[in-house]
């Protein structure tokens, strides 16, 4: 008994190991995750029996900075249960050292460590079992020496994969371009100013020689490039902005590089950047439309199975830049009863009305019967009162609604017509020319019709009328070529009668029935070139109500046509 006793004195017989768990690689472990460690204890007592111990966290002599500096921030659970390092033990009670058979049997605990805000990477840090009754024994000082203890099983290094640096907008930046329209008259440049909103996570330029700030543990050490992107509003590929390089006053001249905003005052004034949109070819009239810009901070040093926040941020609201050189240009009119519309080939936005400026100018030039009307002009203070003009902005179109009282006729409506006035523009400030239209207001039937057809709808119409045209000439020349031949006939007949003899002349004239030859000739003529006249005339009326319903689709009364052709038809056979 007395050499057990001493035995137990000078030894433990737990053993305690550590490894990463499986599957789990704890030097790069991602940022919102946790380091992940099997905890493997063996009691190899010789005499078999239950032990009582504590787990303790401890740190090894390799680290030599501050106390707890290699434990910062770090939150420790073993199977659930929190542990704080420095001397508080996890009671384990009872830890078996062989089962039913007598074979040795170990003992598996799982550690999870969660990362602290401050640091990212950790070494010297360990574990042990410590004799639970002798530890309570030490803390009330009444034992001599140190508390029984398993060996230190130490964790090895172990780091987390760091989030690339943020990235945002200055207020100005964000409040001037958030909704940007770049033109001709804007100017080239768009100056904007990036900064960093987390002060946990610092731009590499911020590291200071010395820590004269003690913000160098916050540096982030692989920063690579903070790059400004733009593509087509909603799809395509990032494409990275250019900066000129170069001080030639001809921008063409001077090469260009992509920008790399990173500065050292990301976290003070920010880091700015004047982009020429124009050396970027915004500006040169064929790229119009609408874009979105961000920035983006690019970082390295991570593995390959690293999320994306690990390989780089960008700015959470983007920018939209419209790029608009290009003005407006007319693309089609029409009229419907008393309104004029003409549409453009863009938005527009159109100016406030004045009667000292107008900006339209409406001329009556010609009557519905087609008669020339001189000064015809409708003065200012007429226009400004009796027409309205409703602008659809985002549809790109003018409306023009004349009086209902109008005179019928043919009226001019100019666009643009003050030279010095305000005009019709698009979103980009480029003005639409001065162009001057025609349309017909108020006129029958036949002069609304006409009025109301679009381009396209007067040509099908002149086809139309042309193939009506032809037929009636194919028809008359057909009826004279059937007429000449029935004539022909008939005069062939007549040489053929002669040769009759008298006497069966004579029977024939005395007869009550008797109907002479020529007679019966000239009523089958009559009759043959009545009933083609009839089917001729039918197939005309058809083809004719045919095409003038297909040129007429767009005018009002179609429904009306098909039967007055009809009855007029059937009055000319008749």
């Amino acid at each position: 008994m007395p050499s057990r006793a001493k035995y137990h004195v000078e030894r433990i017989w737990v053993i305690l190991t550590t490894q990463a768990s499986p599957g789990m690689n704890n030097k790069f472990v991602s940022p919102h995750s946790s380091a992940l460690f099997d905890v493997v204890i063996t009691n190899e007592s010789p005499y078999r029996e239950r032990v009582d111990y504590g787990l303790m966290i401890m740190s090894g002599e390799q680290y030599v900075g501050d106390f707890g500096g290699n434990m910062l921030d770090l939150k420790f659970r073993i199977n659930g249960e929190y542990v704080r390092p420095y001397g508080e033990l996890l009671p384990l009670r009872n830890i078996e050292s062989v089962d039913n058979d007598g074979n040795l049997k170990y003992t598996r605990l799982a550690l999870e460590i969660e990362k602290g805000r401050f640091g990212h990477e950790y070494t010297s840090v360990g574990l042990k079992l410590v004799s639970e009754c002798e530890s309570e024994i030490a803390r009330k000082n009444a034992l001599y020496r140190d508390p029984l203890a398993s060996n230190d099983a130490f964790l090895g290094n172990f780091k987390w994969e760091r989030e690339c640096t943020k990235v945002d907008w200055d207020v100005t930046t964000y409040n001037r371009f958030l909704h940007y329209t770049a033109s001709k008259t804007t100017g080239p440049y768009i100056n904007m100013t990036l900064l960093n909103p987390d002060p946990l996570n610092l731009w590499s330029k911020d590291y200071k020689e010395g820590d004269t700030k003690k913000t160098n543990h916050l540096v982030h050490p692989n920063l690579e490039f903070v790059r400004i992107q733009w593509r087509t509003l909603g799809k395509g590929e990032w494409i990275n902005a250019w900066e000129m390089v170069g001080e030639e006053k001809n921008i063409w001249k001077n090469d260009i590089e992509d920008v790399d905003v990173h500065c050292e005052s990301a976290r003070g004034q920010g880091c700015s950047f004047k982009w020429n949109i124009e050396r970027q070819y915004f500006l040169n009239g064929l790229k119009d439309g609408e874009y979105e810009i961000r920035a983006k901070a690019f970082c390295s040093g991570y593995d390959s199975f690293a999320p994306m926040e690990v390989k780089g941020s960008e700015t959470v609201e983007n920018l939209h830049l419209v790029v608009d050189v290009v003005a407006p240009v007319a693309t089609e009119t029409s009229t419907l009863d008393h309104a004029f519309r003409i549409d453009y080939s863009e938005p527009i936005v159109c100016p406030q009305l004045s009667t000292e400026r107008m900006t339209y100018e409406i001329k009556l030039v010609e009557t519905c019967a087609g008669d020339t009307i001189e000064g015809g002009d409708i003065a200012v203070k007429h226009v400004f009162k009796d027409f309205s003009f409703v602008c659809l902005m985002e549809k790109g179109s003018l409306v023009v609604e004349f009086p209902q009282n109008a005179k019928g006729g043919m009226y001019e409506v100019t666009v643009n017509a003050a030279e010095t006035g305000p005009k019709i523009m698009d979103a980009g400030g480029n003005t639409a020319r001065k162009q001057t239209f025609s349309t017909t207001i108020g006129c029958s039937n036949l002069g609304n019709r006409e009025g109301m057809m679009s381009s396209a709808a007067r040509a099908d119409t002149g086809k139309a009328s042309a193939k009506t045209e032809k037929k009636h000439e194919l028809t008359a020349s057909t009826l004279k070529t059937h007429t000449q031949q029935l004539t022909t006939t008939h005069k062939k007949s007549s040489a053929l009668e002669p040769s009759l003899g008298e006497a069966e002349t004579k029977v024939f004239a005395s007869s009550p029935w008797f109907v002479s030859t020529p007679t019966i000739f000239v009523a089958v003529v009559i009759a043959t070139l009545s009933l083609y006249t009839v089917r001729l005339a039918r197939k005309l009326r058809i083809s004719e109500a045919k095409d003038m319903s297909e040129g007429d689709s767009m005018l009002r009364g179609i429904e009306n046509l098909p039967e007055k052709m009809h009855h007029h038809s059937y009055g000319a056979i008749l």
